[in-house]
């Protein structure tokens, strides 16, 4: 696909298309991926513009898509409006050379380069997201190689670590002010805490697989000053390890707070009512002996 001069749409309500060799935006042109998906399945050079007219929904993707081979993003060109989603699906890889800006990235198999490069919002009230693996999948999920640019406003920020073949340890999804808005695991295989805490200031989701925590590696859920919102804990999906959860200011001792913990296979779950005066944190850890 080459786009010489004016607008390339690549649709306009749904739909896509399907580039089997490379896309070069000419210096001038600009390519708009409005409401649809460009799949391309080999390297893409920008020397002009790229940018989605539609601003609010989820509709316009750019996805890299490939095996053996490892597919670029260069060029002299911009993103001067941001696109919903950037995605990667190759073992191979994506090296990113020229900025990039995007409300979400798939890392559903691969890893990225150059992640340094990818901006992530706009400064909207838009959420931002950022998915590891997929349904279904049949590969590891992917990785960044740094840290991306956090610009989410008063937007949020979600990670779903979704379905891979591998245990999944964290990394540079993870911000370096150690905080989001919402975690969710999906993930048979489990999720291991590394790098610190991490603060999820509102959702955990836990529907499949284990998260692995230590005294010094542990979610910390809910904020200074409120509790946040569980969604799960069973056989399948707990907290092998300890957490941390914010209980809310007055609460009474009939008001019990789950604590979705395990240990050695056991669901093994704690419920806490303590009476609050203010918003306090207490942390609960189950053990087999």
């Amino acid at each position: 696909l080459i786009v010489n001069g004016g607008t390339f749409e690549v649709g306009s309500a749904s739909g896509g298309v399907i580039v089997k060799g490379n896309t070069t935006i000419a210096s001038g042109a600009t390519l708009d991926g409005n409401q649809a998906t460009l799949q391309n399945e080999g390297n893409m050079v920008n020397n002009g513009s790229v940018l989605s007219s539609e601003t609010t929904t989820a509709n316009s993707r750019i996805n890299f898509i490939g095996t053996t081979i490892p597919q670029t993003l260069s060029g002299t060109g911009s993103f001067t409006g941001r696109v919903s989603s950037l995605g990667v699906s190759n073992p191979a890889g994506l090296t990113i050379y020229t900025p990039v800006l995007v409300q979400r990235v798939n890392l559903f198999t691969g890893l990225i380069t150059g992640s340094s490069n990818i901006t992530i919002g706009t400064g909207l009230a838009l959420p931002g997201v950022v998915q590891i693996g997929a349904v279904a999948n049949t590969t590891p999920g992917g990785n960044f190689d740094g840290l991306p640019t956090l610009n989410l406003g008063t937007g949020t920020y979600t990670i779903l670590y979704s379905g891979e073949t591998t245990p999944r340890i964290t990394g540079f999804e993870i911000p370096s002010t150690r905080s989001i808005n919402t975690l969710i695991l999906d993930n048979t295989n489990g999720l291991t805490i590394a790098g610190g805490t991490i603060e999820v200031l509102n959702g955990l989701t836990l529907t499949n697989g284990i998260v692995t925590s230590t005294l010094a590696n542990h979610i910390i859920h809910g904020s200074a000053t409120a509790s946040g919102t569980l969604t799960g804990g069973s056989a399948s999906s707990y907290i092998n390890g300890p957490i941390v959860r914010t209980i809310s200011d007055a609460n009474a001792a009939t008001n019990y707070i789950l604590y979705p913990v395990g240990k050695a296979g056991v669901y093994a779950p704690i419920s806490l009512a303590p009476t609050t005066t203010s918003a306090s944190k207490f942390r609960a850890e189950a053990f087999d002996t």
